[in-house]
């Protein structure tokens, strides 16, 4: 029986993989939806229960992973993999190339990842990553185009340089993992729905878009976007700027064009996105996102399941549609 339960759950995956990766959603074909949780699963029931709370079946789930300090430590996060590949889910891998000391963030330069430095590392998680098989998107570097991230350098030298840093990184770590015949993962380029610094806003920002730091279709399989509505819950008094509330396709659409532009049949996927509660009426803004999800085709979204910053859970504020609207558009 429990070879059965895992042949069956094999199977799944792998037809659920080519749909996901084959091409890009179309009109008639269901939502995939997902959650990103912070830490990493180690019980079944870290995934059933949040899929339990949601009445949604979660076929994708997202997890945060930093690079170790140096490059003979790390590992694959097998037992978190494990639990999502036995949820029946595709496993997204953000993938960030730096580390803590003392509760600082520390970003591993890109010239040491460029020249070789830390192929250990990448091939020993790629390896172990082809043994594991399950299907499984890394996001390397994610939101790139944000100032707070600045990957391949630390905060003084986020600038002109920073996009071909990004792509010969991001280059690199395809090729290595390629190699090491990890064929079940595929590579998502994701970035932040605003560019901070933006061109829009400052004139010698015109470097920071993000069409500058896309890799190229050879290294890319995923398109994503982040974005979150904050609604009214920062000020500047407390947080030191103030938001307000923002429609999806309000958050999304600049990017959503702009990537479309620079790859126009790449699988599209929201790879994180939430809603505050307070400045607007998140029920009518969940409808809307769904009418929004349709009419650009999205393959997939994944909400940000977490109370950090924000209660940041979906579930949190709804007054009517209990999420009826997302329910009925999903598989």
């Amino acid at each position: 029986m429990r070879y059965k339960s895992f042949f069956l759950t094999s199977i799944f995956l792998q037809v659920m993989t080519y749909a996901l990766f084959s091409s890009t959603a179309s009109a008639d074909q269901p939502l995939r939806f997902g959650v990103a949780l912070e830490g990493l699963p180690d019980t079944p029931m870290v995934i059933r229960g949040v899929e339990n709370d949601l009445n949604i079946p979660i076929t994708i789930v997202n997890i945060f992973l930093q690079w170790p300090a140096t490059p003979d430590a790390g590992e694959f996060p097998l037992k978190a993999a494990n639990m999502v590949s036995e949820h029946g889910a595709i496993l997204v891998l953000t993938w960030e190339p730096m580390f803590l000391i003392n509760d600082k963030e520390v970003t591993i330069p890109s010239e040491k990842i460029i020249s070789g430095g830390w192929d250990g590392y990448i091939k020993r998680f790629a390896r172990a990553a082809a043994t594991w098989g399950g299907p499984c998107i890394i996001r390397f570097g994610h939101e790139m185009n944000l100032a707070r991230y600045h990957w391949g350098g630390d905060a003084a030298e986020f600038g002109p340089a920073s996009p071909s840093r990004y792509r010969l990184m991001f280059r690199h770590v395809v090729t290595l993992i390629r190699q090491a015949g990890a064929s079940n993962v595929r590579f998502a380029f994701c970035p932040n729905i605003d560019s901070i610094p933006s061109p829009a806003n400052a004139p010698d920002a015109v470097w920071n878009t993000a069409t500058a730091y896309y890799p190229g279709d050879a290294y890319v399989d995923v398109l994503g976007m982040d974005g979150y509505n904050w609604g009214t819950t920062q000020t500047i008094a407390r947080q030191g700027w103030a938001s307000q509330w923002r429609s999806f396709e309000n958050l999304f659409s600049t990017l959503y064009f702009e990537l479309r532009t620079v790859a126009p049949t790449k699988p599209l996927y929201i790879f994180e996105t939430a809603c505050a509660s307070q400045g607007g009426d998140k029920d009518k803004w969940i409808n809307d996102m769904v009418l929004t999800l349709k009419k650009w085709d999205v393959a997939a979204l994944v909400w940000f399941q977490v109370k950090k910053e924000i209660d940041w859970r979906i579930q949190t504020g709804l007054q009517n549609t209990k999420l009826e609207p997302l329910r009925s558009s999903i598989e």
